[in-house]
């Protein structure tokens, strides 16, 4: 299941991206300014190279100074090209900042619905699984020019119960439908023949009747040593899903869980395929919050955080500290419930995913000084369970 570490890590990865098109944006927004006084060929009149630097390098100037400026007024001294040329790089600079940020959102977001929609594609391919061994058993019947009947027992992955119980559940066949969830018949062939390699499976195959432990056994040992261990399988979600690394242990407790709830009372009722979280709803505000607050504070966070860097300036930083840094600190100013030593330990946690080897000491002693003034200044408040406001 999906838990508050790996929502965390979705929010640094949605933040990354979002600083990275900030950054992008504004070299644009500089490229901008500059191309207003690119000299005009066509003039029949010599251009003014030195005037035309002169005036493109006071409008750059004029854009750094402020395309942060929500409301920026130029001064009625400056030359009427030079604060046009800013005022075009500024607005271009904020919109596409705030269309990036909503861009990140809904991507952090569509990255993490997708779950959902993975989990079912995993329990879709076990039920290929089982067409394409029924299917084989027919095509052997074929090549052997047999009249023979076939009997039940070579049906099993097919009719496995557990296999079954998927394919005859209405809230599991719907949602299938609505994410056209759907698997390339060739590709899960050759993974099939690999299948029928591995022992347990052919073992199982083996056997002239199957009982319903034999089909939990059977589903659950294809899950967690071929689909979540063959190479062949891995490089395939690897290369097709680019948060397949962190995504792969919820995905394979989600389909564990789902097959553990089947049992032999709940065959033929529906059970509940394992939710995303247990209380997925909160989970889900939490991380959006999360990635919002940090945006919205993030220009106060050199001045909170950057005063206690010794030595070292705030941008020197390296950006994927900086950025979890400046999640810490939104999350113990903005999320009373959450001790600020759960917060601090969750974030060295984060550092060890997704930064250097060095980071998590410079960021575990930055953090307990940063909390430290701010609770002492009472810009942290905590209450909740177990938890007392410091004021």
């Amino acid at each position: 299941m999906l838990n508050r570490r790996l929502l965390r890590g979705r929010v640094l990865q949605a933040l990354y991206a979002y600083k990275q098109c900030k950054e992008a944006s504004f070299l644009s927004g500089q490229d901008i300014v500059a191309a207003e006084f690119e000299p005009d060929l066509n003039s029949p009149e010599a251009p003014n190279y030195t005037l035309l630097n002169e005036l493109k390098e006071n409008a750059k100037h004029l854009y750094e100074q402020n395309y942060q400026e929500r409301h920026f007024k130029a001064d009625g001294a400056l030359n009427a090209s030079v604060a046009l040329a800013a005022s075009k790089g500024i607005q271009y600079y904020q919109d596409q900042v705030r269309k990036y940020r909503k861009q990140c959102e809904n991507d952090m977001l569509r990255e993490t619905d997708k779950l959902e929609q993975r989990h079912f594609s995993l329990i879709a391919l076990l039920i290929k699984f089982g067409e394409l061994a029924a299917l084989d058993e027919r095509d052997k019947k074929m090549r052997s020019y047999t009249i023979k009947p076939m009997f039940e027992y070579q049906f099993k992955l097919k009719n496995n119960a557990i296999l079954q119980h998927f394919k005859k559940h209405a809230s599991f066949q719907e949602n299938a439908s609505k994410m056209l969830i759907g698997w390339d018949e060739e590709l899960v062939r050759e993974w099939y023949k690999l299948l029928k390699e591995d022992t347990a499976y052919m073992e199982y195959a083996e056997l002239l009747t199957a009982d319903f432990e034999h089909d939990k056994i059977i589903i659950d040992h294809i899950v967690r040593h071929f689909i979540f261990k063959n190479d062949l399988v891995l490089s395939y979600f690897e290369e097709l899903h680019i948060n397949w690394k962190e995504d792969k242990p919820v995905l394979k407790d989600l389909l564990l869980k789902s097959i553990k709830a089947v049992v032999p009372e709940t065959l033929h009722s529906e059970t509940e395929l394992a939710p995303l979280g247990i209380n997925w709803e909160e989970d889900r505000e939490f991380f959006l919050d999360l990635y919002r607050h940090t945006i919205v504070a993030e220009d106060d966070f050199e001045s909170i955080i950057g005063q206690n860097l010794k030595n070292w300036e705030w941008g020197r930083v390296a950006l994927t500290d900086r950025i979890i840094l400046e999640m810490a600190v939104a999350e113990m100013i903005n999320f009373s419930s959450i001790p600020v030593k759960v917060s601090i330990n969750e974030y060295i946690e984060l550092s060890k995913l997704f930064s250097s080897k060095k980071s998590k000491d410079f960021i575990n002693g930055l953090l307990d000084t940063t909390a430290e003034e701010l609770q002492k200044s009472g810009v942290i408040l905590k209450s909740g369970r177990g938890l007392i406001d410091n004021k």
